[in-house]
């Protein structure tokens, strides 16, 4: 089942704030290493639920959504 449009908003602001706390945390990256990165994205590509570019899961653009370290899968795939 998708998740409703709270649940995305939510599901959106919750990743924003913690990429944010990450941007102003001395050692946090923001973004995810190249090699989990491309790790991600083939866990997205062979996901039965995603839409072309998104995730039919949240809304969100793979490409970006996977390249924030503090995104998680809302399938919880990784």
């Amino acid at each position: 089942m998708s998740m409703t449009l709270t649940e995305r908003i939510n599901s959106f602001f919750g990743t924003a704030g913690r990429t944010a706390k990450a941007a102003v945390t001395p050692g946090q990256d923001v973004l995810a290493t190249p090699s989990y990165v491309v790790k991600r994205r083939a866990i997205c590509q062979g996901c039965p639920k995603r839409d072309g570019y998104l995730c039919g899961e949240c809304g969100c653009l793979i490409v970006a959504k996977t390249t924030l370290a503090t995104a998680r899968c809302p399938a919880a795939k990784w």
